[in-house]
């Protein structure tokens, strides 16, 4: 099954503004270049572990119940690009926290010991993936809201989810859920 860690974006405003951001994208996007993501699928990752096996779930369990890391916030603002500006597959909202930092190099950590690969954390909240070329009217609404700031919100906990690839989109479920102090 494929899994990751992640923390739901569950505030309101912050997901009106985010949602706010998308539709100029969306509105701009008329050779249809852009996926975005559902209001109801926003999450920024804190580790993505890919395919598992389900054997290990006991396991992972019980080390992501035994990380101890205080509630935080965390800073929404500036939408940027994957891989960079001049290739772009997913366009994304910056997420700033030295705490958020500090909270995927613990649960990297952690993980680890169950054979998962340590990788470098870019705290993001994607808003597309780019399946297409971008309309000229699309770059110019990019560059736009390049800086917009969106908000912050209180991280108060953790969710390990199960992520099933339908023809529509992905479906997430929750398999755990961490709270932090």
């Amino acid at each position: 099954m494929r899994c990751f860690v992640a923390i739901d974006v569950e505030e309101r405003e912050i997901l009106r503004k985010i949602c706010e951001v998308q539709r100029k994208l969306i509105a701009a996007d008329y050779n249809h270049a852009l996926k975005p993501v559902e209001e109801k699928n926003m999450h920024i990752t804190v580790k993505f572990l890919g395919e598992i096996n389900e054997k290990i779930l006991p396991s992972l369990f019980e080390i992501l119940k035994g990380i101890k890391f205080p509630r935080f916030t965390v800073t929404l603002k500036d939408v940027d690009f994957f891989p960079n500006e001049r290739f772009i597959r997913v366009i994304y909202v910056r997420c700033l926290s030295e705490e958020l930092n500090a909270l995927a190099e613990t649960v990297n950590e952690k993980v680890c010991k169950l054979g998962f690969e340590k990788e470098e954390f870019k705290g993001h909240l994607t808003l597309a993936r780019v399946r297409g070329r971008l309309n000229g009217t699309l770059l110019k609404i990019l560059k736009d809201v390049r800086n917009v700031y969106i908000g912050e919100m209180e991280v108060d906990k953790i969710k390990l989810k199960k992520s099933v690839l339908t023809p529509k989109g992905p479906v997430y479920n929750d398999l755990l859920k961490v709270a932090l102090e």
